[in-house]
């Protein structure tokens, strides 16, 4: 293939890419974010974070985008978090873009990562939430990672520390990209000095969420900022509960049968076709350690019992860790290889991939045309 045709498929391929992620982040603000009346609990329960700030109650976990947010406009209201919200969503769209881009992705697996439910939940139902800042971040740093080459320099480690510092701030939840990181950037470079550079900045976060991060005050006095602000909905009690009460919820809430066997199977079965299809489509050179790695996010079913989110997040860690150790490969076709023996693979993760973004795409639209529960796709809600 010459130069110039290569080039074009790869543009092609970042293309379908940004133009479905977008696609995705427009459903998920039509119907999630700017939609009040029809999803008060979720839509309030996100705004609800970025309306923490230290300037109005010290350091607290998950204050630093709204304290990011006060110093840029001190009297801000729900219309600068919609905006927020959707540019998050962009942000997420571009990061997973360039790394298709710099990885010169395939068409076809492109197609396969853009509608996939992993990405449609995320930037979809999920759109606003800030544990995406986490997931942003690293994809980031994968990005610029890949495009450095095999040697990286101290100055990045040191910048990707900070990243990840800032995103536990905005959110925990990026503690559970961090394993991940940690081997993808161990495995690149194999230098454990400039690994303890991006480790001590994630140490220091996560040391001042646990000393500090906790509300002392009134859950009442959280709650009136809220109604204040016109989130009646929105749960204070989210920032004054401690880790203990939110694994009793957690494990009140899977004493059902029926939630705790759908989690599990949803969990195992789309992961793993994913993971196969994925990797298969991307003729991905992953380390078994790295892929078990990427599973860390399900871990957070000890600590909430939103289901369907933990293994998007986990789908889409993966994805980003198999994109970046994809093999070379531009074009229309996917993981073809040299050999007719890998033909078998390509057609059944080629299979697998369309009906998992069949379920992704057709689910998140579903949701658009009529009310439900929150869901990942159609086959979420058949095993449901």
């Amino acid at each position: 293939m010459t130069g110039n045709k290569r080039r074009g498929w790869n543009f092609l391929s970042t293309g379908v890419v940004s133009v479905v992620g977008l696609f995705a982040v427009f459903l998920g603000n039509y119907q999630r974010v700017g939609d009040w009346a029809q999803v008060p609990f979720i839509a309030h329960f996100k705004a609800a974070h970025f309306l923490m700030s230290y300037q109005s109650f010290g350091f607290v976990k998950r204050g630093l985008p709204g304290t990011l947010l006060e110093l840029v406009s001190p009297a801000f209201g729900i219309d600068l978090i919609t905006f927020v919200g959707v540019l998050m969503g962009v942000a997420a769209v571009a990061v997973v873009a360039g790394l298709c881009f710099v990885k010169r992705c395939s068409l076809g697996a492109a197609l396969a990562i853009a509608l996939s439910p992993f990405t449609f939940q995320n930037l979809g139902f999920d759109l606003g939430r800030q544990d995406h800042i986490g997931l942003i971040f690293t994809a980031g740093i994968v990005v610029f990672a890949e495009r450095q080459g095999a040697e990286l320099k101290r100055q990045f480690y040191l910048l990707a520390g900070a990243a990840m510092g800032a995103a536990l701030l905005s959110h925990e939840v990026a503690a559970f990209f961090v394993p991940a990181l940690v081997v993808y950037l161990w495995e690149k470079d194999r230098s454990l000095r400039k690994l303890v550079l991006f480790v001590l900045p994630v140490l220091l976060a996560l040391a001042c969420l646990g000393l500090w991060g906790q509300y002392e005050g009134e859950t009442e006095a959280l709650n009136r900022h809220f109604r204040e602000a016109g989130l009646e909905k929105a749960p204070g009690e989210v920032w004054t509960r401690d880790v203990q009460e939110n694994v009793r919820k957690c494990v009140s809430v899977y004493r059902n049968p029926k939630i705790a066997e759908a989690s599990v199977l949803v969990s195992v079965v789309l992961l793993g076709a994913w993971f196969f299809a994925c990797g298969q489509l991307l003729e991905t050179r992953i380390s078994g350690l790295l892929l078990l790695m990427c599973l860390a996010p399900v871990g957070l079913f000890l600590l909430g019992a939103d289901a369907a989110r933990w293994f998007a997040l986990s789908g889409m860690l993966g994805t980003i860790m198999m994109l970046a150790k994809a093999g070379p490969s531009s074009g229309l076709g996917a993981g073809l290889g040299d050999t007719a023996g890998n033909t078998w693979r390509v057609w059944l993760s080629g299979l697998i991939a369309l009906c998992l973004a069949l379920s992704g795409a057709a689910g998140i639209l579903g949701q658009v045309l009529m009310s439900g529960e929150p869901v990942i796709g159609l086959l979420y809600q058949m095993i449901l």
